[in-house]
């Protein structure tokens, strides 16, 4: 049995791994590219004095990115995630006033700020892949209204339901069923472990035992299923970090090395299954044209004189996210 994986520990154990983007293959530290470009932009319009509130930051990379302005000595930089988290940046920023707060929820916000000695409305509030994550979308939007100043702004780059990277998570999520299914490679390889070890003391026996030569090419077919897979995949990474782990641990066995290998199996599956709630989440919050239509709608209820624009952040020809741009009234 396979413990039930939640939200908060799925991106617990993916932020402490020292990760700093959620598409850690998609993006760089050096915010080149689109996303980047949007970023400076934000970044330049921040004024001096301001207080900024990164929303479901992870390990922080917008505060990163914004720390290394010119202006962050004089800005207040805060971060908030549902999930425990582990920014190894943060002592390399003692320049500027930045701090991010894991096991934090947008709704209880203001409670641990204010314990904390910090603010409870900022100038500015961002959010990198982050902010769609919150339901109900009218909760989220109090809930950040509420942490924003008078006259404030928001500033998100959201996840969009025809980008390269939703694509992609609905390719992840078939292949961790694919991995995880009956005639997948996990089970194959939990059906052949036990006659790898077998192997070591009596390897005639082994030899001429149907069950272990079923067992055998069950493997071989569940790799050569893969093969199949990583012909036509334009997101091989998952398939190919299986096969090579999964392949490393049967060679292991089979060479004598004594390894729990029910143990690392059940690590696997776990991850796999952590893996596939990351990537079911974001396809189901990323934001279609109708969603952002819907957005903007609310968000007038609140304020008429809201002005809300979301462009799409495109680079090489692929698809990235959305570029969403709030500007309360005062």
């Amino acid at each position: 049995m396979t413990a039930e994986i939640t939200r908060e520990d799925a991106w617990s154990e993916y932020w402490q791994t020292g990760a700093l983007h959620s598409c850690a293959t998609s993006l760089d530290d050096g915010y080149s590219g689109a996303i980047g470009d949007f970023w400076h932009e934000v970044a330049s319009e921040i004024p001096e004095g301001a207080a900024v509130l990164d929303i479901a930051t992870g390990n922080g990379p917008v505060p990163k990115f914004l720390a290394g302005f010119n202006n962050a000595s004089t800005w207040l930089i805060r971060g908030i995630d549902l999930a425990g988290i582990h920014p190894t940046w943060l002592n390399s920023a003692s320049h500027v006033d930045v701090k991010l707060i894991g096991n934090c929820g947008l709704g209880e916000a203001q409670s641990k700020l204010l314990a904390g000695g910090d603010p409870t409305q900022f100038n500015v509030l961002t959010s990198q892949f982050g902010w769609e994550y919150i339901t109900p979308r009218s909760d989220a939007i109090e809930q950040a209204l509420q942490l924003t100043k008078p006259g404030g702004v928001w500033r998100f780059v959201s996840h969009h339901a025809d980008g390269v990277l939703a694509k992609v998570a609905r390719e992840e999520v078939a292949h961790v069923d694919f991995l995880l299914g009956e005639s997948g490679l996990l089970k194959r390889a939990k059906d052949l472990l036990p006659w790898m070890e077998r192997a070591i003391l009596d390897v005639e026996t082994v030899r001429n035992n149907a069950q272990a030569s079923d067992a055998r090419n069950a493997y071989n077919d569940a790799m050569a299923g893969i093969s199949d897979r990583l012909r036509t995949s334009s997101a091989p990474d998952l398939l190919n970090e299986a096969r090579e782990g999964i392949h490393s641990l049967v060679a292991q066995v089979g060479g004598g090395a004594k390894l729990r290998h029910h143990d690392i199996l059940m690590q696997w599956r776990q991850g796999l299954h952590a893996s596939r709630l990351r990537c079911q989440e974001l396809i189901d919050h990323c934001l279609s044209q109708s969603d952002i239509d819907m957005l903007f709608a609310e968000l007038r209820i609140r304020d008429s004189d809201v002005a809300a624009t979301a462009v799409e952040l495109s680079q090489a020809e692929r698809l990235l996210g959305w570029g969403i741009r709030v500007n309360w009234s005062a």
